[in-house]
């Protein structure tokens, strides 16, 4: 759910090449323009989506709660903090809807990127 919401900001970003490429099939897919992907029930779908996954992180136990598999960084953090790093820079920091995804769960999901942010190299 979250991607329909970051989807339109994500494809004014690329090329008229890749736009000419890549809008014709994501409009296939939804059966919408990309510009008509997101709406505020995708929002409350994404924040109810990742609430199973901080119910996933919390059985780990206190003080294990920061990671999916508890004290040890696997690859499923990886791929998660990926659509954070993705949201991030599509939405811009300093965006309400970044705000938004930021504060969902208490800040959680601002706190994992922030533990991950030695492992991310920015290329312009």
């Amino acid at each position: 759910p979250l991607f329909r919401n970051i989807a339109p900001g994500h494809f004014a970003q690329l090329t008229p090449a890749s736009q000419r490429h890549v809008t014709p099939i994501v409009e296939a897919i939804y059966g919408k323009k990309a510009s008509e992907l997101g709406g505020e029930e995708y929002w409350v779908a994404a924040e109810t989506a990742l609430g199973k996954v901080i119910e996933w992180i919390e059985a780990n136990g206190e003080g294990k709660d920061g990671l999916l598999m508890g004290d040890k960084v696997c690859f499923a953090d990886f791929a998660l903090v990926s659509i954070f790093v993705w949201a991030r820079i599509v939405l811009g920091e300093q965006s309400a809807d970044w705000e938004r995804i930021s504060g969902w769960h208490g800040g959680k999901w601002k706190r994992m990127l922030s533990r991950f942010e030695q492992y991310l190299v920015y290329d312009a």
